[in-house]
């Protein structure tokens, strides 16, 4: 089933994203009468759900919907969420009604626009994620590890902040994928044992890939990031924005904006590579 929620709407108390976070969510831009990568967000969504055992059969109606949804909400955001449904006793999901997808629409962030012109400044996280591989990658809607992230942010003059696992390796920002440069080697963490896989990230990792620029997905220290040449935070609301500061222990460390080479060549070609999949 696919629910339209309004700004009225409320979601049950016995839904199961309410009391377990037992779902998955993705988060679309509309640019053009149309949701940006309608096809990645939904190949991320079933992915979710196979990862989760959610056995949400409506993937035709579901992309139908949103379709018509990116006719009719220019420059909004369009929030999917997957739930597993009704019922269960405790964890149990035997006895589970049939799951369903909540649709809702949201306006732009506006920061992002001034964040866009002019670089932002990020900090580090004192907050480091758990690495569970079974939820790696996925925007599963446990993400409680985000929210006292943000919650550390508020007592940080800072616009994001990087974030670490317990091994101390890069792995993303507080909602937001991380790419770096040194020379002409580039970098993005690996996901594999946490973080979320973002559908901007990997449409970057495939332009990267199509345009033959050198790009390393692995783990690195922090040291790495904070000796690049240039570097970039991105998600599917804001695209590409590159960082100008970082603020690590009360020490300001920062960017040429000359060297933002990938960044500004992405920024005058987004619509482009972005709507074009």
């Amino acid at each position: 089933m696919i629910i339209e929620l309004s700004s009225n709407d409320r979601i049950s108390s016995s839904d199961r994203i309410a009391t377990y976070g037992d779902g998955c969510f993705t988060t679309m831009c509309v640019t053009n009468n149309k949701i940006e990568l309608l096809n990645a967000h939904i190949a991320r969504l079933k992915e979710g759900c196979a990862r989760l055992n959610i056995d949400f059969t409506n993937w035709h109606s579901l992309q139908g919907k949103l379709e018509q949804f990116g006719l009719i909400h220019e420059n909004q955001v369009v929030k999917a969420v997957i739930s597993r449904g009704y019922g269960g006793r405790g964890y149990d999901t035997a006895g589970v009604t049939s799951p369903h997808c909540y649709l809702s629409v949201s306006d732009m962030p506006k920061h992002y626009a001034e964040l866009s012109r002019q670089g932002l400044t990020l900090g580090l996280s004192t907050i480091q994620l758990a690495k569970q591989p079974l939820l790696a990658g996925i925007k599963h809607l446990n993400r409680l590890e985000q929210v006292l992230i943000k919650h550390e942010m508020r007592n940080m003059q800072v616009d994001d902040v990087i974030v670490c696992d317990t091994d101390s390796h890069v792995i993303e920002c507080s909602a937001a994928n991380l790419f770096w440069r040194k020379g002409t080697q580039w970098f993005t963490p690996n996901l594999d044992n946490c973080g979320v896989s973002g559908v901007m990230r990997n449409h970057i990792v495939n332009v990267m890939g199509k345009s033959k620029v050198p790009l390393a997905i692995s783990n690195h220290p922090l040291q790495s990031l904070l000796d690049c040449d240039e570097a970039f935070i991105s998600n599917s609301l804001m695209k590409i924005i590159k960082v100008k500061t970082f603020v690590i222990d009360g020490q300001k460390l920062m960017l040429d904006s000359t060297q933002s080479v990938f960044s500004d060549w992405f920024s005058t070609n987004q619509h482009e590579v972005v709507l074009n999949e």
